[in-house]
């Protein structure tokens, strides 16, 4: 290889790195991820560089012999963006179908080898996200943008069964746009309870179901508020938002179902509530 075909060979790696995972910022769209799967489709070399990218495309081979030679790696944080091999392997959306390639297989093999099931990075602003929230993908930039991830369910029943806490206050978040309650079932089976904190405030007291419980009211979900009061979402507390009750919102909204589901699960302050 000349020293030009090497400068540009390097310059494929770095782009490549740059599209091939979603990093939740207004940058997410499909086409970078389009743009990442190009790149290996030329360059499938670019799969055997370093642990980064084998955990990306899931290179079962690769994984497995570089971790043979230093099991540290499993753990090691590095490339462009200072993250561990399990959460570029999450938060990858390249999808390759090249032979040899199967992500949950590599992250098999990963927590096999000591990979921290909780791994995460911190946004600017407060908020967790996980190698599961990656996993389960979706949030404000909607499903086009923000994949779930090729074994979305798997891949996070994966990483929830190797140890990874079901709190996980980001990928309920990135989930709650939509009616259905697949993923929070997910977590209720895992061992997400009624006093777990929302976790993008630091010592918080408000509940994560009570936040579920307050979007869900206003969008009128009444089968996911069935869903969270009878997991113990309090009816009595205010909604994370605009800090009214959640029974005068589900009255503002029309939300006649809601609001009787409310009193149901608030006897005690019927009449305050009619």
């Amino acid at each position: 290889m000349t020293e030009n075909e090497n400068m540009e060979y390097r310059m494929q790696i770095e782009i490549f790195f740059e599209f091939a995972c979603m990093d939740y910022t207004d940058k997410d769209t499909s086409g970078r991820y389009a743009r990442a799967r190009m790149i290996l489709d030329q360059h499938p070399e670019i799969a055997q560089f370093d642990i980064y990218t084998s955990s990306i495309v899931g290179d079962i081979g690769t994984v497995k012999n570089l971790l043979k030679q230093d099991p540290s790696l499993a753990r090691q944080k590095g490339a462009p963006r200072n993250w561990d091999p399990l959460l570029y392997l999450c938060y990858s959306r390249v999808n390759s179908q090249i032979e040899g390639h199967n992500t949950l297989e590599a992250a098999k093999i990963l927590l096999q080898n000591g990979a921290d099931p909780n791994t995460q990075f911190t946004h600017p602003y407060g908020s967790i996200f996980t190698a599961v929230t990656g996993a389960l993908g979706e949030g404000e930039r909607g499903p086009a943008n923000q994949p779930e991830h090729q074994y979305g369910f798997e891949l996070a029943k994966l990483l929830l069964d190797a140890g990874s806490n079901p709190n996980d206050g980001q990928a309920l978040y990135n989930r709650m746009f939509k009616p259905e309650n697949d993923v929070i079932h997910l977590f209720l089976s895992y061992g997400l309870k009624a006093n777990d904190k929302v976790n993008w405030v630091e010592n918080s007291e408000y509940g994560m179901l009570d936040f579920l419980l307050g979007y869900a009211v206003k969008q009128n979900f009444p089968q996911r508020v069935a869903l969270l009061l009878e997991h113990g979402a309090d009816p009595n507390s205010l909604d994370f938002y605009n800090k009214k009750s959640h029974y005068k919102n589900a009255v503002a909204n029309g939300n006649a179902e809601i609001a009787e589901l409310l009193v149901k699960y608030a006897p005690e302050r019927a009449a305050e509530m009619t």
